[in-house]
């Protein structure tokens, strides 16, 4: 039972790390507003 909770915990870990790149890759590449000052009304 120990070595199915270490793969799955290493298997959560894979797949929150590879989610985190993508968002960050999106961010820094393909963020159509990146670079944009956004204006506070007052």
């Amino acid at each position: 039972m120990k070595n199915k909770r270490k793969i799955m915990g290493i298997l959560f870990f894979a797949v929150f790390t590879v989610i985190l790149l993508l968002c960050t890759a999106y961010q820094l590449w393909a963020d159509p507003h990146r670079g944009e000052v956004e204006e506070t009304g007052g």
